[in-house]
């Protein structure tokens, strides 16, 4: 996808902008505002995964969104929003709800009839935000049923913004210093008890806990990459699972 020199421009002004600024909230940034003439939307929302407590999401932030609607009604994972916004993948990841259809029901169907339709909303543009291999959160744009759909240049510019967008999420919430509380809550020695997990694979477990990424827990394992996916091949086939984000789901439940 080609860009053109104004697009460069304005990508750079805005990282320029969030990297110089230092906000509470991802929303409240005045980049994201300026968001808007790179990739234009009406409305937006941001999911922070939450740190503190069993759920994997926080309560939401927003742009032009009442925050009773999305306080409606206690939405998890594993409950009404479409997965195809909220599944947190081990990197950045942009998706358009159009793209995915067959994804969005049942699972999201409430939340389209509670939320989108009440406010008009016809298309979204979802960014999976990870950094260092850790989750972060879910910022969703959206677009009403007047407009038209994201386009796959500004699928592309969000792209190229993603991973910026991510680390600075990581640093503004402190996702550093959550991780420690984050570790602290899960009960290790029953979920070792439950799924017989060896010595070898607790340690690479716990590295994961602690955020590391594959290169830091083969560093400080002091083993190979292969050695270090086959470990965590063995955690997956224990536990039933595919995947990390089925395996917060199950150390965080």
């Amino acid at each position: 996808m080609k860009l053109f020199e104004n697009d460069w421009l304005a990508i750079n002004h805005l990282l320029l902008k969030m990297y110089s600024q230092k906000e509470n909230h991802l929303l409240e940034n005045d980049a994201m505002q300026n968001l808007k003439y790179l990739i234009p939307y009406d409305k937006a929302t941001f999911w922070r995964r939450n740190y503190n407590a069993g759920s994997l999401l926080c309560e939401p932030e927003s742009i032009h969104f009442p925050m009773e609607d999305l306080k409606s009604r206690r939405i998890t994972l594993e409950s009404e929003l479409p997965q195809v916004w909220v599944h947190f993948y081990e990197k950045c990841i942009v998706l358009r709800d159009s793209d995915f259809k067959d994804e969005l029901t049942p699972s999201g169907s409430l939340y389209y009839l509670d939320l989108l339709t009440k406010h008009n909303i016809k298309f979204a543009l979802t960014i999976s935000l990870c950094h260092d291999n850790m989750p972060i959160g879910v910022l969703t744009l959206f677009r009403e049923k007047d407009g038209v759909d994201f386009s796959d240049k500004e699928i592309y510019i969000a792209e190229q913004l993603a991973e910026h967008i991510a680390c600075y999420c990581y640093n503004i919430y402190e996702i550093e210093k959550l991780k420690e509380t984050d570790a602290s809550s899960v009960n290790l020695p029953d979920i070792i008890a439950k799924y017989q997990l060896s010595a070898r694979e607790v340690e690479v477990l716990q590295c994961l806990l602690e955020g590391k990424n594959a290169s830091t827990i083969c560093e400080t394992l002091c083993i190979t990459e292969s050695t270090q996916k086959k470990h965590l091949s063995n955690i997956y086939k224990k536990m039933h699972i595919k995947n990390r984000t089925e395996l917060f789901k199950i150390l965080f439940s």
